[in-house]
Order: structure tokens, then C-alpha cells, then sequence
């Protein structure tokens, strides 16, 4: 982010403020296929703060006496100075913010691994575990006793019944046929339930 820009200059990230997208590889830049540096949409929360450093004559997000810096260890000072104990880098705000945006439901995993310059695979793979909330519409299905019942469709207005006339699983081809009333045991079984029969009395 140190050497992003609010203009467009070769070789460094730009800040479109006008559309709010951060073009995280620089202009003709040559990215390597293992990296992804897609374009990605700023927070309107951040781009205001953004667009207001601009009116006020900066030109980078983060400089030093108007000039943009080389290098930067302010982040890791800071992070060491607060968590000494913790082994922590800033590469953990990514695993920080991709485990929200998995807990929220609403967002679809497509958007959130083109945010974080992720593959679905390595989204799904790494933060999945974080992703159950989206069922909560299978949980209401069960919890409501609503799954295994077909709401009939009645957008036709019309009221229709098979009655005793409807078509089994196996034999459609006989749907005009009555549905037997009971169905007829063979002589073995009817030999073999007396036996039974004659067994528990």
C-alpha cells in the first residue's frame, strides 16, 4: 500500500478515487502467475477518507513530507510493540479479514476471494470451517418441519386432484387404472404368516 498513488504514475498501484478501485498492480506491470494482484473496489467507508487526503494536496496514501517512502517498518514496529508475544505479521490482517467476510453469510464466496486476491479453492480449503451461517435456510426447512412437503402451485387459479386415479413412481404407463384397495398376498406368505400366527398363540 506505501507505494500506491493517487495519480496514475508508472510503476506503482494506482487509487482510482473517481470510480473508488485500487488497481493493485501498477501500470504495465508484469504480475507472476502465482501472485494475484486483481483490481478491487474500495470501501466507501475508506474512500472518503481517501478522496478528502487528495482535496487536501497529498498525492500517495501514505508519504513523508509530500514524497512517497521507499520502504516502511512502521507496521511491524507497531504490531511488535502491541503483541510482543505473539509472532504476529502484517500478513495476518488477510487471514483476520477473510475469516469476517466468510462468517457473513450474504457475501458470495466469488466476491470475497476477487477481494482478497484468493482462488476459491484456497478460500474454500483454508477458511470454509468459518462458512456455516449460509445454511441457516436448511435449518429453518428442518426446524419448521417445512422439508419433504410440495406446496402445491396455484398461480394457475385452477384447483386439480388426481384422486384415486394417480399415477405411481413405477406405472405411469397405467395412470388411467383405479389404485388397488389391497394388495393380494401370495399363497406362501399367506401359509407362512398363519404359521406365525399359529407360532404366537
Amino acid at each position: 500500500m506505501f507505494t500506491a498513488s493517487f495519480v496514475r504514475q508508472e510503476g506503482r498501484p494506482w487509487i482510482d478515487l473517481e470510480r473508488g478501485v485500487y488497481h493493485r498492480a501498477a501500470p504495465r506491470e508484469n504480475v507472476p502467475p502465482t501472485k494475484q494482484a486483481p483490481s478491487i473496489k474500495i470501501p466507501m467507508r475508506l474512500l472518503r477518507y481517501m478522496r478528502r487526503w487528495y482535496r487536501a494536496g497529498r498525492k500517495y496514501p501514505i508519504e513523508y513530507q509530500g514524497e512517497p517512502i521507499t520502504k516502511s517498518r512502521a507496521l511491524h514496529r507497531l504490531i511488535k510493540e502491541l503483541f510482543p508475544d505473539r509472532g504476529l505479521v502484517p500478513h495476518c490482517f488477510r487471514h483476520t479479514a477473510a475469516t469476517w467476510l466468510m462468517r457473513k453469510s450474504e457475501l458470495s464466496v466469488h466476491d470475497i476471494a476477487g477481494f482478497l486476491g484468493m482462488s476459491l479453492e484456497m478460500l474454500d480449503r483454508v477458511y470454509g470451517k468459518h462458512r456455516v451461517h449460509h445454511q441457516q435456510g436448511i435449518d429453518d426447512a428442518i426446524t419448521k418441519g417445512g422439508i419433504g412437503k410440495t406446496k402445491r402451485d396455484e398461480t394457475d387459479g385452477e384447483d386439480f386432484s388426481y384422486g384415486k386415479i394417480a399415477p405411481g413412481d413405477t406405472g405411469r404407463n397405467n395412470s388411467n387404472k383405479a389404485k388397488p384397495t389391497q394388495i393380494k398376498m401370495s399363497e406362501r406368505a399367506q401359509k407362512l404368516g398363519k404359521k406365525l400366527l399359529v407360532a404366537a398363540e
